[in-house]
């Protein structure tokens, strides 16, 4: 038999008052218990819907993207371009709603749209790299999968390079001579310098 605390029944209650109010506004809602087991209520399948504390109520996309590859300032830069601080009400009405629902698709849609882009750009430059022999690092090193930079040495050379967010990809060369030349001679700087690299 399960067990409901006097704060589950609060929660219920809460959430439910909420759903029956989306209802009569003209949405699609339910009461979903979540792995924490508190109750949320999402409109149309697509949507969070909430009150805080202050009687506010927040609107959220159902799914909690994280959208890893993007930082922090362009992901607020792109909230804000679509819903500016309209994500905090005391009394709904359906126009005020569908608004707000029509700003999550909006920033939805780019945001999705940039981490697809830097996604793609950061495979097309791995695959440049198929053919050399590559020391990879790894934001998890228990899960070789997540790569985050990596390096290759050759002939005294060091090309590094490392992924960061909104799609910026560090690269850099550098001399590694004491993998050639542990006494870094001027027969080495000479035959490097011959190459004329301008």
């Amino acid at each position: 038999m399960q067990i409901i605390t006097e704060y589950q029944k609060e929660n219920f209650n809460t959430a439910d008052k909420l759903k029956k109010e989306m209802e009569a506004l003209g949405f699609q809602a339910e009461v979903i218990k979540d792995k924490n087991n508190n109750f949320n209520v999402i409109i149309n399948n697509k949507y969070r819907i909430t009150r805080d504390w202050k009687g506010y109520i927040k609107i959220y996309n159902k799914d909690n993207k994280h959208y890893n590859l993007l930082s922090s300032h362009e992901k607020t830069n792109i909230y804000t371009k679509h819903e500016g601080h309209f994500n905090k009400m005391k009394v709904m009405n359906k126009k005020k709603v569908t608004e707000r629902l029509q700003a999550i698709d909006g920033y939805t849609k780019e945001l999705d749209a940039l981490e697809l882009q830097y996604k793609q750009e950061r495979n097309d430059f791995l695959e440049s790299l198929k053919n050399e022999n590559v020391f990879f690092s790894y934001n998890n090193h228990n899960i070789k999968k997540d790569i985050k930079g990596g390096y290759i040495k050759k002939n005294g050379l060091e090309y590094s390079f490392e992924f960061s967010q909104d799609g910026y990809i560090g690269k850099k060369i550098v001399l590694d001579l004491y993998s050639v030349d542990k006494k870094n001679n001027l027969t080495t700087f000479n035959l490097l310098a011959d190459n004329k690299l301008k």
